[in-house]
């Protein structure tokens, strides 16, 4: 199970690495177009790119899937939109590894590839923490030898500078014999630690200008957000782009605070000097969420202090600021709502050439019976109203409601045909696209003859979710011929006791709404499982009037010892396709 889960999980990794270096990428145009501006502004945009990589789109596009969602229409240009959107910013989707079919611990075709970078990364991440481990102990042995001060030239100056920069809590001043460099240690309770032998070559106003640099890093809790970066330097040390970010982090850190320090009113050559005399005496600081006076390159931030000249956000920038913030919290949360939408279009172009329609004499028990010839371009149906709804607008039968009682009872006969030119271009159609087709001109069918109209609703209603039970799915991957045709069936049969489902090329998805069709399950079903391949099954299990008889398993018995998945009983807000208005249609 443990291999199966890695391997899933991949291709999900993969996209949320994608995801995060095009989110590093734009943010890394927008800190080029503000390099005139203020360092703080460039340093937050590095820390919101840091923080993606702890937020993958798919948590804010689950989100938009679960607020409320008003009636609309997809519009074409909206499906057309979450298509692009899914293939541009999920590529890797379908690259989750093939997995045997049956998967245990001792099976030799467990895949081993996933178990070894696994065990890379945790390696990687365990040598980082502990590199870490031992600069903090070395820097707690440090604070806790050192001699809190009282009294002094520090003292005085951390005080009165404590109340120009707002800081309410006092912070801890402590002198350190270690020649180690000034420094805010700890992020609920910080503690300047300052070389207690670097004042006597230091003037008050070097001593003003470094304490000030540092109340600054206090009162930006700067420890916080680089304690953060390190969490994803720890889970992602293997991205080059993680300790770029650092770098640009650290580098914006230090020029942010270099700016405050002046506007506050040192002198820009006062501040250089005590920057260099400081670095002349003291060691830098072992970690970055230790905020020091050094850490980016000291040549260039001095020079940078010498010939500060800031420009103000303009009009434009802050309004570009904005709509990029905006973009990439909302849209998400967006995509995910319209992702929830039923395609309700109807396109006036694609219609049967020849229609009829008639009361059915049926009375086989069914509710549907569907042939589609696609090179004769010849659709045949017996079916309820409701049935040809579901199938028209491609959703299971839970997701249709509303309309008369005898939408859901009487059964009619269609015979449709498209001309030759029609059917000859469907033909060459791809299996899935032909089946979207057809469902297409079904819609205006209906439209047309039943007069009828459906808009949508969201109802938070009892679910089942189609997952991998414990041990791993015993599936058998579809032959690659029958994928290269693009061909998929499924298909039940049943006899007194007994139903069974046969499916070639099946996907989860699929599967998913079949059994949201038994009469056995009473739910609708939503595919968890997180496979993407196609499969080869048979699923036999015991039919619900004969339950009494232990001769056979129960459906859900069946999917978790035959297929390796189960079913679990959950609420969600699903999305319905509501009849608004029908009318019988007029035999012909």
């Amino acid at each position: 199970m443990i291999p199966y889960v890695l391997a899933s999980a991949g291709s999900a990794l993969a996209n949320h690495l994608w995801q995060s270096t095009v989110f590093v990428a734009a943010v890394w145009l927008m800190t080029l177009l503000l390099r005139r501006n203020h360092a703080r502004i460039r340093y937050a945009l590095w820390f919101a790119a840091s923080l993606k990589f702890l937020l993958p789109f798919s948590l804010l596009i689950s989100l938009g899937t679960l607020l409320p969602q008003p009636q609309r229409i997809a519009t074409p240009s909206q499906q057309t939109m979450y298509t692009a959107i899914d293939t541009v910013g999920q590529p890797f989707s379908n690259l989750t590894p093939t997995i045997p079919p049956t998967l245990t611990p001792s099976s030799p075709k467990t895949p081993i590839l996933p178990l070894a970078l696994t065990a890379a990364w945790l390696c990687g991440a365990a040598l980082l923490l502990l590199i870490w481990s031992i600069r903090w102990h070395q820097l707690s042995a440090t604070l806790r030898i050192s001699t809190p001060s009282h009294h002094g030239r520090e003292h005085d100056i951390l005080r009165r500078l404590e109340q120009q920069t707002s800081i309410r809590k006092p912070i801890t001043l402590k002198l350190s014999k270690d020649p180690i460099e000034p420094g805010i240690a700890g992020i609920l309770h910080p503690t300047l630690l300052w070389p207690e032998r670097l004042s006597d070559h230091l003037e008050d106003r070097h001593i003003e200008a470094i304490i000030a640099h540092e109340l600054i890093h206090v009162r930006r809790r700067d420890n916080l957000t680089a304690a953060l970066h390190m969490l994803v330097g720890a889970l992602f040390w293997f991205h080059p782009l993680v300790w770029w970010i650092e770098k640009r982090m650290l580098e914006e850190r230090e020029r942010s605070c270099d700016e405050a320090v002046v506007q506050m009113g040192s002198k820009p050559g006062t501040y250089a000097e005590s920057l260099l005399k400081a670095c002349r005496f003291c060691l830098e600081s072992p970690l970055p969420c230790v905020s020091g006076i050094t850490g980016s390159d000291l040549s260039l931030r001095v020079h940078s202090i010498m010939s500060l000249r800031l420009e103000r956000l303009s009009l434009a920038k802050k309004l570009l600021l904005t709509a990029a913030v905006i973009f990439a919290a909302a849209v998400p949360i967006l995509f995910g709502q319209i992702g929830g939408t039923i395609d309700t279009t109807l396109n006036s172009n694609l219609k049967f050439e020849v229609a009829t329609i008639k009361p059915s004499g049926s009375t086989n028990g069914v509710d549907h019976d569907l042939h589609i010839d696609s090179t004769a371009g010849r659709l045949t149906m017996t079916a309820t109203v409701q049935w040809m709804t579901c199938y028209a607008y491609n959703i299971g039968p839970r997701h249709c409601t509303g309309g008369p009682d005898w939408t859901g009872s009487d059964l009619f006969d269609i015979v449709a045909k498209v001309d030759a030119e029609q059917a000859a271009a469907i033909n060459k159609m791809p299996h899935e696209q032909q089946n979207h087709e057809y469902r297409l001109m079904l819609r205006s069918l209906l439209n047309d003859r039943f007069k009828l109209q459906v808009e949508q609703d969201t109802k938070e209603l009892p679910i089942y979710e189609l997952v991998v039970a414990k041990g791993g799915p015993k599936l058998t991957p579809a032959i690659s011929i029958e994928k290269e045709k693009g061909s998929s069936s499924m298909s039940s049969s049943s006899n007194r006791t007994t139903s069974k489902l046969t499916a070639k090329n099946a996907t989860m998805e699929r599967l998913a709404a079949h059994l949201g069709e038994q009469s056995s399950i009473e739910r609708m079903v939503v595919d968890r499982t997180g496979l993407k391949d196609s499969y080869d099954f048979d699923l036999t299990w015991q039919r619900e009037e004969m339950q009494s008889d232990t001769s056979g398993p129960s459906i859900f018995s069946a999917l978790q010892e035959q297929l390796g998945l189960k079913l679990q009983a959950t609420k969600a807000p699903v999305n319905l396709l509501v009849i608004d208005h029908i009318e019988r249609p007029t035999a012909n």
